[in-house]
């Protein structure tokens, strides 16, 4: 059998607070995204793009089940 957690008042605004600021995270992720597809194209010689934007894009998907995360929590 499951117990029930009450979870003290304190507990839902740091959630709410967390919630912000993934959203905000979020935003700037965009951000990054865009910046890196202007700032970091296929190079002239044909080479692959700087690791940088990879890293970036993991970072969105990590963001995203993040965000997801937080929602369930609603």
């Amino acid at each position: 059998m499951q117990e029930v957690i009450n979870y003290p008042m304190e507990s839902m605004e740091l959630l709410t607070q967390l919630r912000a600021r993934s959203k905000k995270l979020s935003d700037v992720c965009l951000m990054a995204k865009a910046y890196c597809s202007i700032h970091t194209g296929p190079s002239a010689e044909g080479g692959e793009k700087p690791k940088f934007n990879h890293n970036i894009n993991n970072f969105c998907k990590e963001l995203k089940i993040w965000d997801s995360l937080m929602a369930s929590l609603f």
